[in-house]
C-alpha cells in the first residue's frame, strides 16, 4: 500500500460503507463519526484485522474495497456534467452543471504529504471557475498529524445532512491539528474511554461578506468509543473575528468558554461570535438476530451556561441495518429524519434561529450555502436509503420528503433554497462502477417542488455523470 497521502477524504461513499461495516460488526475498533479520516488510523485497523480468523466473505470484500482505497493513484483526472440537486449529501456530487480537474498526489521520505487538486467549474454559482477544493499538505509527528488546506469535512453519522458541519458548502481553507491514531489512554484513570481522537482547526471565511469580512471558523471535535459498538462526541463550531465583531484573545477564550450569551454573562459590544456545539452517538450492534444501528445528532444554536449543553437545538436521527446477500455482495438500508426548526419537538418552536445570528447576520454560511445541513434553515426532512454492494460495482436508491422554510418569516432573505415555505419530494437511484480501469458514476432522479409562497409547483430532473481515470 502506497502510502501517497496523510487523509482518507470525506465523500466516498462506497469506502465508508465498507468501513462502517467493519466497524458496525466490530471488526474495527475506530471512531468513526468524523471524516476525513486520517490514513495511519485506518491502515493500522487493516493490517490488524488480517490477523483475525474467521471473516466473512461480505468482511473480506469490505477490507479489499478499504486497502483499494488505501493505495489510490498518484495522478488521475475526472470530468463531470448534469444537474445535480440542492440536496446534498455525503456523496460526491458536482457542484456544478460541469466539473473538470486533476489530482495529484505526493509522499516526501520524511513526514510530509500532500494533494493537490484542481478543477475547472462551468458557470459556477460563486464565480470561482478554477477551484482548489480538496487540496491540503500535511505533516506528521508523532501521534499528531498537521494540515493546511482545502479539505472537505463531514462531522456526524447523518449519510444524508450534517446538522453542524458536513460538505454542503465548499471546503474552507483551514489549519489544522489532529490525532493520527485513537490509541486508548495509557492511565487507568483514563483507559476506560477506549479509542479516542480530537481535532481543531482554524479556518478562513470569505474577504467579503455581507456581515464581516476576514472572519474566521473554528472548530473542535473530541470523540470516544468507551463500549463496544458505542461511540460518542461532543463538537463546537463558531464564526468569529473579521472586521466587525471583537477579534482579540480574549475574544476568542470568551467564545472558548462559553462567554457568548447576550445578557447573560457577555455584553453586547464585547459578544465573540457564533457558536453550534453538538453531542452526539452512534449504538450498532444486533437487536434478537437483527443487526441494527442508531445514531443521534443534537445541535444547539446555543450553550447552557450553567450545564455545558446544547440549548436552542435542532435534530437528527439515523436508524440503519445491513446484511449480506449472495457470495460477498452486501446491502444496507437506513432511515434518516432531521429538522432545522429549533426545538423542533416542543411547544417552543423558534423560527428563523437555526443557522442565524445578530452578530454575523448572513449566517452559518460560506460561498451561498449553509455549512451545515443542505435543506438549511426551519426545515424538516425524512428519507429512506438502499445501497447494495457487489465489489466491483454498486448500486444505490433514495426516496426523500422535505418540508423547507416551513415555517417563520416570509419572505426569508437569507434562506439559499426556498424564501417562503415549500414541500419538496425527490427520488434518485445511482450507479458506481469499475469500467475499463475508470471508474463511472451515474445518477438519476426527479424532484417535486411545491412553492407554497409563490402557489406554483414544478418537476426537476436531477442527475450527473462522472469519469475518473488514472493517468
Amino acid at each position: 500500500m502506497l502510502p501517497a497521502q496523510a487523509w482518507i477524504p470525506a465523500t466516498d461513499s462506497d469506502l465508508r460503507n465498507a468501513v462502517e461495516l467493519l466497524v458496525d460488526e466490530r471488526v474495527f475498533e475506530i471512531p468513526l463519526l468524523a471524516w476525513p479520516l486520517p490514513r495511519a488510523e485506518l491502515v493500522a485497523a487493516v493490517e490488524s484485522s488480517r490477523s483475525r480468523a474467521g471473516l466473512s466473505a461480505a468482511q473480506e470484500s469490505a477490507l479489499s474495497r478499504i486497502e483499494a482505497a488505501l493505495s489510490l493513484p498518484r495522478r488521475e483526472w475526472f470530468a463531470a456534467a448534469g444537474a445535480p440537486s440542492d440536496l446534498r449529501g455525503f456523496e460526491d456530487a458536482p457542484r456544478e452543471n460541469g466539473e473538470a480537474g486533476v489530482t495529484l498526489r505526493w509522499q516526501s521520505e520524511g513526514r510530509l504529504s500532500g494533494e493537490l487538486k484542481a478543477r475547472v467549474a462551468i458557470d459556477p454559482v460563486d464565480g470561482q471557475q478554477l477551484r482548489p477544493d480538496g487540496s491540503y499538505l500535511a505533516a506528521a509527528t508523532g501521534n499528531w498529524l498537521w494540515s493546511g488546506g482545502w479539505q472537505e469535512r463531514w462531522w456526524g453519522g447523518g449519510y444524508d445532512g450534517s446538522l453542524q458541519l458536513s460538505s454542503n458548502a465548499r471546503p474552507v481553507f483551514a489549519l489544522a491539528l489532529d490525532r493520527q491514531r485513537s490509541k486508548p489512554f495509557e492511565t487507568r484513570w483514563l483507559r476506560w474511554l477506549g479509542p479516542w481522537t480530537m481535532g481543531t482547526f482554524f479556518g478562513a471565511l470569505e474577504s467579503s461578506r455581507p456581515d464581516s469580512n476576514h472572519a474566521l471558523l473554528w472548530g473542535l471535535r473530541v470523540a470516544a468509543r468507551p463500549l463496544p459498538g458505542l461511540e460518542v462526541s461532543i463538537t463546537r463550531n463558531a464564526q468569529f473575528c473579521g472586521d466587525k465583531p471583537p477579534c482579540s484573545p480574549k475574544a476568542f477564550w470568551n467564545l472558548f468558554i462559553g462567554n457568548d450569551n447576550v445578557g447573560e454573562n457577555v455584553s453586547a459590544s464585547e459578544e465573540p461570535g457564533n457558536q453550534l456545539a453538538t453531542y452526539e452517538a452512534k449504538w450498532s450492534g444486533h437487536v434478537a438476530t437483527v443487526p441494527f444501528g442508531i445514531y443521534i445528532q443534537r445541535t444547539g444554536e446555543t450553550i447552557d451556561n450553567r450545564i455545558p449543553r446544547p440549548l436552542r437545538t435542532l435534530n437528527l436521527v439515523s436508524l440503519s441495518t445491513w446484511g449480506n446477500a449472495r457470495g460477498a455482495d452486501r446491502w444496507k438500508a437506513r432511515l434518516e429524519l432531521s429538522t432545522t426548526i429549533v426545538a423542533d419537538f416542543t411547544s417552543e418552536q423558534i423560527a428563523d434561529v437555526a443557522y442565524e445570528n445578530s452578530l454575523f447576520t448572513a449566517g452559518y454560511r460560506y460561498r451561498g450555502r449553509v455549512l451545515g445541513h443542505s435543506t438549511d434553515s426551519d426545515s424538516r426532512q425524512a428519507l429512506v436509503g438502499f445501497d447494495y454492494d457487489e465489489g466491483h460495482r454498486t448500486w444505490s436508491a433514495r426516496l426523500r420528503r422535505a418540508q423547507i422554510n416551513w415555517l417563520g418569516g416570509v419572505p426569508q432573505p437569507n434562506h439559499l433554497l426556498s424564501k417562503g415555505p415549500a414541500l419538496w419530494w425527490g427520488a434518485d437511484a445511482a450507479l458506481t462502477q469499475t469500467v475499463l480501469g475508470g471508474q463511472l458514476e451515474l445518477l438519476v432522479g426527479l424532484e417535486h417542488h411545491d412553492d407554497r409562497l409563490g402557489d406554483r409547483s414544478s418537476v426537476l430532473g436531477r442527475g450527473y455523470l462522472r469519469w475518473t481515470q488514472a493517468f
